[in-house]
Formats: structure tokens, sequence, C-alpha cells
């Protein structure tokens, strides 16, 4: 008779080191999204207005733009776990804030200040972040590392907002703040319990901020990376800040409570999941020039699918497929960023396609809330749609540019693991 044998867990966690840093990660941004959708919640609540949404939306990351390039510069010159260990106490005091601005305040604008001084800390640790995990295991296990944390962020945004809504409804708002700052105690812990020597690199020759400056020309002048830039910019504006208007949506169109926009929030995590397990099945039978074509279609269809379906059940199928070809596009156009980029400035050419899409994220947000508010929250969906079916117009009509994402070929895996980056 032959023996049930358990499958082994992916290589990954064999190292103690890694699967420290993923557990505390995992219960992080499982808080950190039940504060991302608690905050647009509260600020409607308050304000009554989609444009104070999309203003403290954009504010997460606009702050933080001009020190991209610093941003690089930490996570080559410093000990990257001090600097994680520094972005997760200044997260947790501002969730803190969050906290106590709830209980005594509640003002739009203290939860404005907060919100920008936690995103300026995430963004500014995110390159460190992510070349923290290379630190963490051997060569030959970092295409599991990668795969393994992108699929903890992108559980965390399935469970995060579900879990998020429930808090919500059953003990108010000021819990959800006050889990996530607590949630920050498990990286602190995981950071703690990790040795690893110090990662740094050889101090370059240029100055940081001339060193960006090439690379925003080499991107310009390179085509593939310049058609991923321009259509990362795209979905970056017109995309990702619906997550934030669903709050909007689900107390102006829907009329439903927080526990019901916790699951058409987290609709978007589950239909990212699915996207990152789409990628991963296909293995290298498609080219990025197709995934990217048909990835955006179906983005248009499905944004203009949420703003006219008039069931709120199946505004959760169109938020799903949004969150997952959205997923599919910005790992299919990061891929081509990087595969197009020498060794020697990669992490520069990343930080840029970072860049543009957090300006680009910003700008939307911005935009889109005073829209809702004067044309309605289902008009910006449709015109949201619109906006990314002319993108896809433009790039089958401009000879080469769908072709120019291709070019040094990778697997899908390889996709995957790039999936969590935006």
């Amino acid at each position: 008779m032959s023996k049930l044998r358990l499958r082994r867990p992916p290589r990954a966690f064999r190292n103690r080191n890694f699967a420290w840093f993923m557990a505390g990660c995992s219960v992080s941004n499982i808080g950190s999204w039940m504060q991302n959708i608690t905050v647009p919640f509260v600020i409607y609540r308050m304000t009554g207005s989609a444009a104070w949404v999309g203003v403290v939306a954009a504010m997460m990351f606009l702050p933080a733009v001009p020190l991209a390039p610093i941003a690089g510069a930490l996570a080559d010159r410093c000990d990257r776990r001090h600097v994680l260990m520094i972005s997760q106490v200044a997260q947790a005091t501002c969730a803190l804030g969050l906290w106590l601005s709830w209980l005594f305040v509640e003002s739009p604008w203290p939860i404005l200040l907060f919100v920008s001084i936690g995103g300026t800390a995430l963004v500014v640790s995110s390159a460190s972040q992510q070349a923290f995990v290379s630190d963490l295991v051997p060569q030959s296990d970092l295409l599991s590392a990668l795969t393994m944390n992108s699929a903890q962020a992108n559980l965390a945004r399935a469970v995060g907002p579900a879990l998020g809504g429930l808090v919500i409804a059953l003990a108010g708002p000021s819990w959800a703040f006050l889990l996530n700052a607590l949630s920050f105690v498990a990286v602190l812990v995981a950071l703690g319990q990790i040795s690893v020597p110090r990662q740094t690199q050889r101090v370059p020759h240029e100055g940081v901020l001339r060193e960006f400056l090439g690379a925003v020309r080499f991107s310009r002048r390179t085509p593939g990376i310049a058609v991923a830039m321009l259509l990362t910019a795209t979905v970056g504006a017109t995309a990702y800040p619906i997550y934030q208007l669903s709050a909007v949506l689900a107390r102006k169109v829907y009329e439903v409570g927080p526990g019901a926009f916790g699951l058409l929030a987290a609709a978007f995590g589950v239909g990212a999941l699915i996207g990152a397990a789409f990628l991963s099945s296909i293995g290298s039978g498609w080219s990025r020039e197709h995934l990217a074509v048909i990835s955006l279609a179906v983005l248009a269809i499905a944004l203009v699918g949420y703003g006219l379906t008039p069931s709120f059940w199946s505004a959760l199928a169109c938020a799903a497929i949004v969150g997952g070809s959205a997923l599919v596009i910005i790992a299919v156009l990061n891929t081509a960023v990087q595969t197009k980029s020498d060794p020697s400035h990669k992490g520069k050419v990343i930080a840029v396609w970072i860049v543009a899409y957090n300006i680009a994220f910003a700008i939307g947000a911005l935009v889109m809330g005073v829209m809702a508010d004067r044309f309605g929250p289902r008009a910006v969906l449709v015109g949201a749609g619109v906006v990314i079916a002319t993108a896809l117009a433009a790039l089958l009509t401009s000879p080469g540019a769908a072709a120019s994402l291709d070019g040094t070929r990778q697997s899908q895996e390889e996709v995957l693991v790039y999936a969590n980056r935006p």
C-alpha cells in the first residue's frame, strides 16, 4: 500500500529568518488593510464628500514622491533591518494617532495628517523591505521567497478588508485603528528574531538625485520601458483609486452597512489572489504582449460593468474582476521594466516606475473624488473604463508598442513575484 504523504512546504519556509518575517508581515498587512478600508469609511461618514476621500487617498503617497531617490539609497546604504524597524514604529505611532483622533476629535484633518506620515514611512521603506526578502534566503530559494511574499500580501488584501468591515460593524472604527497599531508588534518581534549580516552595496560615485534623473532619461528612451511606464500611470490613475471610492458606492449607491462594505473591499483582494494564481498556472505559455492586451480589455469591461450594475452582489463580482485584471497588468508591466533594465541600474529604474504609479494614483484619487461628487460614482467608474479602453486602443494602433513589452523572455512565475510591487 502506498503511504499518504503531505506536500512539503514551499522551499523558502525552510529558512528560519524568512518564516519569521512572513509571519510578522502577514499579521501586520492584515491590520493595515483593516485600516485602509476604515479610513475612507470614516472620512465619508464625517464629510459626506467623495472629494475628501480622494484627498486622503492621495496623501498616502504624494508626500513620499520627492523622497523616492532616498528610499533606494536607504536600501543600498543602510542596515535594512533597522530601516524596517524604524518604519514599523512610525506606522504604529500613526495608527495610534488615528485611534486617538477618532476617539477625541472626529475631524478629517488629523486623519489626513496621520495617513500622510504613515504612508510616507511605508513608501520610504518599501525598497528596503523588497530587498530584505533576498537577504533572508539563499539564491536558490529566492523565487520561492518572492512568490510567497506576494501571496501573503494578496491574501491580506482579501482577509483584512473583510475583517475590518466586521470590526467596524461590531465594535466601531476606533478598534480597527487600534488593532492595526497592535499588529505592528508582530513585525517588530519577527525582526528581533532575525539575524542576518548587514547587507549594503558600495556607495555609488554619483549623487542620489543625479542617478535617479539618469534612470528617468533611460526609461523615457527605452521603448518597452516607456510603454510600461505610460500604461502603469494610466492604470494607477484609473483602476486603483476605485478601491477608495468603494466606500462612497457602498453608502450612497447600494446603501449597505460597514459589513457589506468590507465584503466589497475584500472582493478586490480575492480577485488579486485569483489573478496571481492565473499567472502562476499558465507558466511561460503567454507573451507579455498578449497578457497586457487581454488584461487591459478585461479591466475596461469590468470597470464599466462595476459602474452600471444595479445589484450589490454583481458589484462584488465586478470588483473581484477589477482586482484580478489590475494585478495582472501591473505585474506584466513591472516585469517588462525589470527585464529591459541593466542590472547595474535596475533598482533605480524600478524606483522611477514606483514614482510613476504613486503620482498617477494620487492625481487619479483627487480627480475621481471630485468627479464623483459632481457626477456620481457610477459615472466615474464608467469613465475609468473608457480611459482604459482608450489606452488599449492606442496600444494596439501604435506600431510595435505592445510587442515592445516583450524582448527578454521571462516565465510568468517570475512575473508573479513582482505582482505586489506597486
